[in-house]
């Protein structure tokens, strides 16, 4: 339905003579649709928002609890490596309620002695406490699977040393399970270093990793702006790959999708893409928002320049490993103005924005300080609150 609209259906539920009437349903409630709010430039822009809402409401109708739906085992299968692309997705996209009842059947079923799939569950983890997601039990019962956990990751542990390549950094694993420690033990120890470095700290059953303790997100102010700061490594992104970022999100769009595409038969969506598929457009279209590199954020690398022109921007949140990336762009005059939410804290390497013009840049404003731009890419070492940028003249 659209956003505000309403409509009448007969709900009709098949009942036993032995029935009791006290267990059927008397009320249902509509809920929102999921990533509502979510406003990219263009029309292409709003292709894609479209694209998004469908795919992230796939993908929670695939779910039964920390299951995938026993139809939906048929056509895209219920094997670890399709529930793994299915979560990662979902967390992504700041769905972290739905998330959360897979991931504590995972770990109850010991599936997490696989390294690899042990370093994925601690990221997920890692992803909702900076969400906010865990509640104080739900993280407290995860302390013998984190305890456990971060001894594997310890010297001579079953995960310290990976030799495989694409294999996560142990060090990284490490600080992503130790951030779910109770706060008492993320303050032992002096720390060393920037917030990335490892300490040890006395956590009962010997001694295990455990990360200094993370800053939060920068209050609202002015911030102390260096020109001179130095850029991350990696090259900036292209024009050409800016536009085919934005290309491929476009391209994994369902063209079935009809103006009434939340038409429901049999409990099955018509039209939509099956949740794997989903999970492949959800990636693509956050691509064009933010993108992780090993110690730092790219900002916007899939929006092309026409996007920038025309100005209107709103995510509500993308989930990131360094929290919720929230943003909302406008135009005022020639500049276009962008401003932060809270939730996201700074990487190690701060975050990176690229020039998509070919006119060169003026200097950009952070929180009211100028930064110039260094070799067309801007580096914010701190999470602004608002950033306003000159737009060339078409």
């Amino acid at each position: 339905l659209a956003a505000g609209q309403s409509r009448e259906w007969e709900v009709w539920l098949p009942l036993s003579a032995s029935a009791a009437a006290a267990n059927v349903p008397r009320r249902f409630t509509a809920q929102p649709l999921a990533a509502e709010g979510w406003l990219l430039p263009g029309e292409q822009g709003r292709l894609l928002v479209q694209s998004w809402q469908a795919a992230v409401a796939r993908m929670r109708a695939e779910r039964n609890g920390p299951w995938l739906r026993s139809d939906s085992r048929r056509s895209i299968g219920a094997a670890n490596r399709d529930s793994m692309h299915i979560a990662s997705a979902l967390m992504r996209a700041d769905q972290a309620d739905a998330v959360l009842p897979w991931l504590l059947a995972r770990i109850a079923t010991g599936s997490t002695r696989d390294c690899p799939l042990l370093a994925h569950w601690a990221q997920l983890a890692a992803q909702a406490q900076l969400a906010g997601a865990w509640s104080p039990a739900q993280r407290q019962a995860l302390q013998p699977w984190v305890q456990d956990s971060l001894a594997r990751y310890q010297p001579g542990g079953a995960c310290a040393e990976l030799a495989a390549s694409p294999a996560p950094d142990p060090a990284s694993v490490s600080l992503q399970l130790a951030a779910l420690l109770p706060e008492p033990a993320l303050a032992l120890g002096p720390a060393q270093g920037n917030g990335g470095e490892v300490v040890q700290a006395d956590a009962g059953a010997g001694q295990v990793a455990a990360a200094a303790p993370v800053p939060g997100v920068l209050p609202a102010g002015p911030l102390a702006v260096s020109t001179a700061l130095p850029l991350p490594p990696g090259e900036p992104v292209s024009l050409s790959q800016r536009q085919q970022l934005w290309e491929a999100a476009l391209a994994l769009r369902d063209d079935r999708l009809l103006p009434g595409w939340q038409q429901w038969q049999r409990g099955q969506s018509q039209g939509l893409l099956d949740a794997r598929q989903a999970a492949e457009q959800v990636q693509a279209i956050a691509a064009t928002v933010v993108q992780e590199q090993a110690d730092h954020l790219r900002l916007l690398p899939g929006l092309p320049a026409s996007a920038w022109q025309q100005g209107q921007l709103q995510v509500p949140g993308v989930l990131t490993r360094w929290g919720r990336l929230g943003l909302q762009g406008r135009r005022e005059g020639r500049d276009w103005v962008l401003e932060f939410a809270p939730g996201l804290q700074a990487p190690p390497a701060g975050l990176v924005l690229d020039w998509p013009f070919a006119q060169p840049p003026a200097p950009a404003l952070v929180d009211g300080l100028p930064q110039p731009w260094q070799s067309g890419r801007l580096h914010l070492r701190s999470v602004p609150v608002q950033l306003r940028i000159a737009l060339p003249v078409p």
